[in-house]
């Protein structure tokens, strides 16, 4: 499970990861570079490196999984990621 808090309010604001099946850790985290002209659909992209040796992609304030990435026999875990 994924959870992002409001640093203002120190409360969750957001919590992903919770429809998938298998429960494996998410190692580090990864806010998808916005251009300044973007809308507010296609913002607040957020990826994640998991044990399972996927990478997932969330829509944050829709809580959608919007792609996954990886094939564990290939990757096996991962332990981080960076956009480039």
């Amino acid at each position: 499970r994924v959870s992002i808090f409001n640093v203002s309010t120190g409360q969750e604001a957001y919590r992903l990861n919770i429809d998938e099946a298998e429960k494996h850790p998410v190692k580090q985290l990864c806010w998808r570079p916005e251009r300044e002209d973007a809308t507010l659909r296609t913002r607040g992209v957020l990826a994640g490196a998991s044990t399972d040796g996927k990478v997932r992609q969330w829509h944050v304030t829709s809580r959608r999984l919007l792609q996954t990435f990886g094939d564990p026999q290939d990757t096996g875990q991962l332990f981080c990621l960076d956009y480039a």
